[in-house]
């Protein structure tokens, strides 16, 4: 079973921190840049390919591939391969989150995927795809998406693989 997910952040602050060392980052290459060349231009090409980077990583697809031993997780070239025999317990949860711009509200629904494995918790989570036509017509259906998501999906595979009669 293999599958892309759009990749979602935490909320435990964790992009926002990163953003704001990358954003640092860039201002002191910038700075730098301007100030060792004389020259602006070359400043804005650097700010300009490093937005583009920014935008690749932000925009980039995570995957899973769960085969019949275990699961690997991908992300950005990060590889997390988890055996089904060290997994202790697993947990599905979906939020309805928020995501504030200049554009207005941004609301999505995330699902995490936890895993202990080997005396290690391992968090995934994944932007969920929900039609919401449907749901405005047929308000039961977002509970059938929510068991047909990709998450809910590897999580009664991977219970199947271990054995265990499946909860959600």
């Amino acid at each position: 079973m293999k599958e892309k997910y759009t990749f979602a952040y935490n909320e435990d602050g964790t992009e926002n921190a990163l953003a704001c060392i990358w954003a640092l980052v860039m201002m002191g290459l910038i700075i730098i840049t301007a100030l060792a060349t004389k020259s602006a231009l070359l400043g804005m090409l650097i700010f300009f390919v490093m937005l583009a980077v920014l935008l690749v990583i932000e925009t980039s697809k995570a995957s899973f591939d769960a085969g019949r031993d275990g699961v690997t997780f991908s992300h950005l070239g990060k590889k997390t391969v988890i055996r089904y025999d060290d997994i202790t317990d697993m947990k599905l949860d979906r939020q309805n989150r928020e995501v504030r711009g200049r554009g207005g509200v941004t609301r999505f629904y995330a699902e995490t995927l936890t895993i202990t494995a080997g005396g290690k918790e391992y968090i995934f989570t994944a932007k969920m795809e929900i039609d919401y036509n449907k749901v405005a017509q047929d308000p039961a259906s977002l509970q059938e998406q929510f068991e047909n998501s990709k998450f809910s999906k590897l999580k009664r595979y991977i219970e199947d693989c271990m054995g265990i009669v499946s909860r959600s």
